[in-house]
């Protein structure tokens, strides 16, 4: 079933929000990382307090821990009040994020629309 594009923006429902818990989580996982690791992630979260370049691409050999480090970005920025949205581009891999939702149901996209500038 395919469904039209929405005019509006997606609102996030509410719900009350751990943010001690996310930040114990993503610190827990932060101290397992090595130098490397943490170094990426670190470079990660100050990208966050930045106002430019803020897009963050991050691409490894399956099993090489990016879903993990992924999952200890998100704690660490809801730890720190942040509000994320998470994404994939296929059902399988969104099923190990939080929320778990792919970038068309995150942005509303519709994939069999033959619109090519949404």
């Amino acid at each position: 079933m395919v469904f039209p594009l929405v005019a509006e923006r997606p609102v996030a429902p509410s719900v009350a929000i751990d943010y001690d818990e996310h930040g114990r989580n993503g610190l827990l996982r932060y101290e397992s990382f090595n130098v490397n690791r943490k170094a990426a992630v670190d470079d990660i979260m100050d990208a966050l307090d930045r106002s430019q370049n803020r897009c963050i691409f991050i691409d490894c050999p399956g099993g090489s821990g990016q879903t993990y480090s992924y999952n200890t970005v998100y704690d660490k920025a809801v730890g720190k009040g942040r509000q994320v949205a998470c994404g994939a581009w296929t059902g399988i891999a969104a099923n190990f994020l939080p929320k778990e939702q792919t970038a068309n149901f995150l942005f509303k996209l519709n994939p069999a629309d033959s619109n090519p500038t949404a």
